[in-house]
């Protein structure tokens, strides 16, 4: 059973900024359609968003999206996490040693969140993972590496391990 937020208001402001996130400029209908909100909630949101400069709306198209302020946050919680600076000399050279990309993921439920990643330099495969996103374990290589190593009873009888999607990797 998922648990209800407790402040709605919360809710919907995060679920409007990771819509921006997802679908980058949209138009006022356009979001208020993909939130299933009332425009004027939704417009109250974004008027919110923007005096906090957390979104902007294009003067021309009218279109709103995210400010760089996201990118100023995500960095602030990077530099609070010193594991990088310590593993990274190491991803850099396995990267090097193997000629492939490396990735640094932290498990979160069930979910792996990319906190690093070093390209190989001279591999022509380029793999499209961001620094930040988060992915179900399901659906990756380095999530299934992390289920192939988690006790059977830790799924917590999710079935993380049943493919969902054709983009899942077997």
């Amino acid at each position: 059973m998922e648990e209800k937020n407790p402040i709605q208001v919360s809710e919907r402001i995060f679920h409007t900024i990771e819509c921006l996130a997802r679908t980058g400029p949209i138009g006022l209908l356009e979001l208020s359609k993909e939130l299933n909100l009332n425009k004027s909630t939704v417009h109250r949101i974004l008027n919110s968003l923007i005096c906090m400069e957390y979104a902007k709306q294009d003067a021309e198209t009218l279109k709103y999206s995210l400010t760089f302020k996201f990118c100023g946050i995500a960095n602030q919680i990077l530099a609070q996490n010193n594991i990088i600076d310590l593993i990274r000399p190491y991803i850099k050279e396995l990267a090097e040693q193997t000629n492939e990309t490396v990735h640094l993921v932290q498990l979160d439920g069930l979910n792996a969140v990319y906190i690093d990643k070093v390209e190989a330099s001279h591999n022509s495969v380029r793999l499209v993972s961001m620094v930040g996103k988060s992915i179900p374990l399901y659906c990756s290589g380095v999530g299934k590496a992390l289920l192939a190593d988690m006790p059977a009873c830790q799924d917590h009888g999710k079935g993380v391990g049943k493919r969902k999607t054709d983009n899942c990797a077997d």
